[in-house]
């Protein structure tokens, strides 16, 4: 898989190696793809460990830490809820949601399975802390979630969770709010009425623990500014993705890997056709807190966790994701689960009715589940589905450009990318690719003229000016050079390396005042980089000007004494002056063997000078006879 996969394992180089002490020692210290997740990191290089680049066992990690989750929540519905089955419908559906294969079936996705393991464990420390207090009891609890934390930061809304069960099924909530007669399990009735006080202040630790990695993981994200997406986007996002969580949640269709994020779609008829079920939905727990307490615990559940990743906070260019709802779910489960058992009917036939429908609800989520793990099998196929079921996907377009220019189909990989362009005309990297491909088409013109595009819509993404002289310097013509060239300078005004390229492609096209002028800004514009000077010098020589073009060299070996290219070029002016005071033939012949010696023999232009110093043949003239 190439989606994220390799920056995680497969080109990752501490973590091919293992368990390194170099590994651990970093991801301690690091944060790493934007979060700080040390233990899942580490996990990844213990598979390394035991099964190398072998794709099966670092997919079997994550299978049995979802069997082990699934498990263990089980056992904690169990134990605190005292109802077998309801809690058995819960785990299934936690084991087989189509909406959970993403976190599973995809290896970068670790921290996902890890963090719900330790979110688990937390949850059944904090059952045996609150059955018999203590602070050993309480350290366990905290033990769980400070591992759960360095797994994955979604946890952060575990304190506000914990008291959610201290209403239900805990039955912990003093005054109005203490266990009733209905609705919760025996046990919860006979836990003692704690006091408001009590209540918080053994969720301040925690709270504090999560604040600190909220800070910590918000250090390195590409958090999306007020600037560029404004509050009221924000929330009718947030109120679009809820509704669809929810429904996607009941029927699973057209999921896919990434969602973009698309401010055409973001419109308040969306926001409300999604938005007020939801708020219906809400109303509806709330209201019913005393009779049907699992409602409004469930579904303050799913819609609780959700917070940190449904858009107020935007990161990154996607609106939702189906991984964000693995722990979420299960306050869903809850109340569906609750909720079917209590809405059964007594009559025989309506109640077998209920529960054949159920049953084939079952089984269909069982049935998209294999297929949606069928859409994991490569990068291509995961795409391929992303592209048939999303709209205007960029990043679909340029992974399906990516896996056909490698298959060789550069035409099938330009269409491609050139639709990621049209979606998202500022997504350079698709841009360089493209660039990339037509140079290996040998189409460099339109490599330029892709990368000079590139200036004009990211005018402060210079990763594209280095692309841009690779490709014009492949191009045979140097007048099409220049005039690409100086294009890119308008564009570029403070790059000293394009006005550099510039010069001297006006220089190789025999436009010797127009290069003299350029290069004389450039080197003004950067005096300390002695590469301008060195150019500058070549455009003085050839127009005539020898006196200046020493200076010129002179000035660049001020610089950096040691420089082949500085050293060639003043052995060639004392070479061939025809000012008889400037001619120096010995000083020249020194210069160009030192220039040869601290090049390695590599720089061919220093190769000519040491020749033609020396008396013999240049490589030029040797090839013309």
């Amino acid at each position: 898989m190439g989606y994220d996969d390799n920056m995680v394992v497969t080109r990752n180089p501490l973590v091919q190696k293992g368990l390194t002490w170099e590994g651990v020692r970093y991801y301690w210290s690091h944060m790493a793809g934007g979060f700080y997740a040390p233990l899942t990191y580490l996990s990844h290089m213990l598979d390394c460990q035991l099964f190398g680049l072998w794709a099966g066992g670092h997919h079997l990690t994550n299978i049995l830490l979802h069997i082990a989750s699934t498990l263990l929540l089980l056992l904690f519905l169990v134990r605190v809820t005292e109802a077998p089955w309801r809690s058995l419908f819960v785990a299934a559906l936690f084991a087989l949601h189509p909406l959970h294969v993403e976190s599973v079936a995809w290896v970068a996705e670790r921290k996902d399975v890890l963090s719900a393991l330790f979110f688990v464990l937390m949850l059944l420390a904090y059952l045996h802390y609150v059955r018999r207090p203590g602070w050993v009891r309480y350290g366990w609890v905290v033990a769980a979630l400070v591992m759960g934390l360095l797994s994955k930061a979604m946890l952060v809304t575990a304190p506000f969770l914990l008291l959610l069960l201290d209403y239900w099924p805990l039955g912990r909530m003093p005054g109005p709010l203490a266990a009733g007669p209905e609705g919760w399990p025996a046990a919860a009735r006979e836990n003692p009425v704690r006091s408001w006080t009590m209540l918080i202040l053994e969720k301040l630790p925690l709270l504090v623990l999560c604040l600190f990695f909220s800070w910590l993981t918000a250090q390195d994200q590409p958090i999306i500014g007020f600037h560029r997406m404004p509050l009221t986007y924000r929330l009718m996002n947030s109120a679009i993705a809820y509704g669809h969580y929810t429904w996607l949640t009941f029927v699973p269709h057209g999921l896919a890997v990434f969602y973009p994020l698309d401010f055409k779609t973001i419109t308040i008829g969306r926001a409300l056709a999604w938005g007020l079920p939801v708020a219906a939905l809400t109303l509806l727990a709330l209201v019913s807190y005393r009779r049907r307490p699992y409602l409004a615990v469930g579904w303050l559940w799913f819609i609780g966790m959700l917070v940190p990743v449904i858009g107020l906070v935007q990161i990154g260019a996607q609106a939702r994701a189906d991984r964000y709802t693995y722990l979420p779910s299960i306050g869903l489960f809850i109340a569906v689960a609750w909720g079917l058992a209590e809405a059964i009917p007594a009559r025989r036939w309506a109640r077998d009715a209920i529960l054949a429908a159920v049953a084939c609800w079952l089984v269909g989520l069982v049935a998209l589940s294999a297929f949606q793990v069928t859409t994991w099998h490569d990068t291509y196929t995961l795409f391929r589905r992303d592209y048939a079921v999303t709209h205007d996907n960029a990043r679909a377009a340029r992974y399906l450009g990516q896996y056909y220019a490698e298959r060789g189909e550069p035409h099938r990989a330009a269409a491609y990318y050139e639709e990621a362009l049209r979606i998202v005309p500022t997504l350079d990297v698709a841009r360089l690719e493209l660039a990339a491909l037509y140079g290996r088409m040998g189409q460099m013109r339109e490599a330029a003229e892709l990368l000079l595009k590139g200036m004009v819509v990211s005018p402060h993404d210079t990763g594209l000016d280095a692309a841009f002289l690779g490709a014009c310097g492949r191009l045979p013509d140097p007048g099409e050079q220049a005039e690409l060239l100086a294009k890119a300078c308008r564009l570029r005004p403070e790059s000293t390396s394009l006005h550099l390229a510039w010069g001297r492609s006006l220089l190789a096209a025999g436009r010797l005042a127009e290069a003299t002028k350029v290069l004389q800004e450039a080197a003004a514009s950067r005096p300390k980089e002695p590469q301008g000077w060195c150019y500058l010098g070549h455009a003085l020589f050839e127009g005539g000007r020898e006196r200046p073009a020493a200076d010129a060299f002179g000035r660049a070996l001020t610089l950096s004494p040691r420089d082949p290219s500085a050293l060639a070029g003043l052995a060639w002016v004392l070479l061939k002056a025809r000012d008889p005071a400037l001619r120096d033939p010995a000083r020249a012949l020194h210069l160009a063997r030192e220039a040869v010696r601290l090049s390695g023999g590599r720089d061919p232009y220093a190769q000519t000078v040491l020749s033609a110093a020396e008396g013999r043949p240049t490589p030029k003239e040797k090839a013309h006879g």
